[in-house]
């Protein structure tokens, strides 16, 4: 199970333009995001600590190797056609867009503190190689 400290959250709250900032809260007198930034104004931390527990399908890969005929049309040895899509999709119930985040590059030390960066990119490529 990993925590992270979503500051996303206090960010977009400060600015009471988070999407569930007028969702009810256990204070009726607040709405959710008041109460969130209550707390924090109070020295508790607990509203931006989410669990970023996911299952992400990173990558497909299909590649399909032609028949030595359609390598010789193109005289080449060999010819393979690949498809290859990435970040199809995450399951998760992480507040922001990716629990899987790092805003300070590979640097480990700085790991598991989301300052809102963008979301992962959804990829798709095509390829086709030649063997000579």
């Amino acid at each position: 199970m990993v925590m992270v400290a979503n500051a996303e959250k206090d960010v977009v709250i400060c600015g009471d333009n988070s999407r569930d900032y007028d969702d009810s809260s256990p204070d009726a007198a607040k709405g959710l995001g008041a109460y969130r930034y209550s707390i924090w104004a109070a020295n508790n931390i607990a509203p931006y600590i989410d669990l970023g527990t996911f299952v992400k399908l990173r990558e497909v890969n299909v590649t399909f190797d032609a028949p030595a005929a359609w390598a010789q049309k193109v005289r080449a040895r060999e010819v393979r056609i690949s498809v290859q899509a990435r970040n199809l999709g995450m399951k998760s119930n992480y507040w922001s867009f990716d629990p899987e985040f790092n805003n300070f590059g590979n640097q480990n030390f700085n790991r598991f503190i989301d300052l809102a960066p963008y979301p992962t990119n959804r990829q798709f490529f095509f390829s086709v190689d030649l063997g000579y």
